[in-house]
């Protein structure tokens, strides 16, 4: 008698397990598995009850392993019928991390005495660069940098707020995005005018429309938060989110500058 059918997989260290998002889908026949459209594919396929399955993770050796909760109903629905089986469970990156996470999977040889395994290939993926940037300039027509420059009493400028870059061909899927500000409310005061450019590569939305680099983007997609006290919060909407985690646009790096448009304060002199 075989082993239960099953398999399992390595998630990186770098990475945690959000236990609770397991799914397997039944794919349509003679479906052929593509990593590149995966996504998109298990739209076509068939959610299934998850009590046909046994989910288990093993915290300290970053282990997820899925098998059949009834070994002989599985080989009879599924194997013996050439159908394929996709699980999904989703991991999130851990704080303070960088070089690239990787991930290797193993299918359980259930026909056999033996319990070998099967190994998938090992995928890569670069985990991007944390390094967003700051500098003063004129406005959103001339960016050119003020940085230790006089400005006047009364003139208008802008902080531009650089974001770090998601890299092309990137295989995850961006749940959140902002830069906070601390400003300096002593000499600038914040208008509570902003704009936010796309300073990556050309997206395109799911209409095909582009949105080339450096172009401000529609004011849908971010929103600004201010506590009172001179702090900023730009915050990536749903609706950006979406947009950049699209096929095409995972293709490409992104990234997004924000400028926040202030004036220098005038004080009165005491005597």
């Amino acid at each position: 008698m075989g082993t239960t059918p099953g398999a399992y997989d390595n998630y990186d260290a770098k990475t945690t397990a959000n236990k609770g998002t397991e799914k397997t889908y039944l794919m349509p026949e003679g479906y052929k598995f593509n990593p590149d459209t995966v996504a998109q594919d298990l739209k076509k396929g068939r959610l299934l009850d998850n009590n046909e399955f046994v989910y288990q993770y093993d915290d300290q050796g970053h282990k997820f392993t899925v098998n059949a909760k009834d070994a002989q109903d599985f080989l009879t629905k599924y194997i013996q019928a050439g159908r394929t089986l996709v699980t999904t469970f989703d991991t999130t990156v851990n704080d303070d991390v960088d070089g690239e996470i990787q991930n290797t999977a193993y299918q359980l040889d259930f026909q056999s005495k033996t319990g070998r395994s099967f190994q998938t290939e090992t995928v890569q993926n670069p985990l991007p660069k944390i390094n967003p940037k700051k500098d003063v300039v004129a406005g959103v027509g001339n960016r050119s940098s003020l940085n230790n420059q006089t400005i006047d009493y009364g003139q208008l400028f802008d902080y531009a707020l650089e974001s770090s870059t998601r890299p092309a061909n990137y295989g995850g899927k961006t749940n959140e995005w902002s830069i906070d500000d601390q400003t300096d409310i002593v000499h600038d005061l914040l208008t509570g005018q902003y704009s936010v450019l796309n300073t990556g590569g050309d997206l395109t939305t799911e209409d095909g429309q582009k949105i080339v680099k450096n172009q401000i983007l529609d004011p849908s997609y971010f929103i600004a938060v201010m506590d009172g006290h001179g702090k900023i919060s730009l915050q990536a909407t749903d609706k950006y989110l979406k947009l950049i985690d699209l096929p095409d646009n995972k293709k490409v790096p992104v990234q997004w500058t924000a400028q926040e448009s202030h004036k220098k304060r005038i004080h009165k002199l005491d005597p």
